[in-house]
């Protein structure tokens, strides 16, 4: 995508966002959407009466930070080091300040090189179809963790 495209999806996306989460006027989603309905990579919004609004309103003053700080059983964060929707560090770290810094006991941080939000790799030959494939040890890992943390 080249950069006029990459500026039209971005307005796009946070003409949505900004109406889902932050109360914006959905007018600004409709004109944006205008801007880009004959884009090949884009979704039209969803319909004013889609329960996604209402649902995007209640879950934007979520703060996952606050949950943290209440957790006391061990935990383990498991990130794709190529994850574009949760920054790996930077999530782990809030994480570790909130969870250590009340009652947390122990926290274990695994990033995996090369994988995905959803531990997937990118194919090796982006431009020829190949089925996901899992990060090699994902699920292994997180067995392993659990079996060796002591039970309470």
């Amino acid at each position: 995508m080249g950069e006029a495209e990459k500026q039209l999806a971005e307005r796009y996306i946070r003409a949505i966002v900004a109406a889902a989460y932050e109360g914006a006027p959905r007018t600004d989603v409709e004109i944006a959407w205008q801007d880009v309905r004959d884009r090949p990579w884009v979704f039209p919004p969803p319909p004013a009466s889609d329960f996604y609004w209402s649902f995007s309103r209640r879950i934007a003053s979520y703060n996952p930070l606050d949950f943290w700080r209440r957790v006391s059983a061990p935990a383990l964060l498991v990130y794709g080091e190529g994850d574009e929707r949760v920054p790996p560090r930077s999530s782990a770290a809030k994480i570790a300040d909130a969870y250590l810094g009340s009652r947390g006991l122990r926290l274990d941080v695994v990033l995996f090189p090369g994988a995905d939000h959803a531990f997937r790799l990118s194919p090796s030959a982006p431009k020829k179809f190949q089925w996901p494939k899992t990060v090699p040890g994902y699920p292994d890992r997180v067995i392993e963790w659990v079996l060796q943390v002591p039970e309470p």
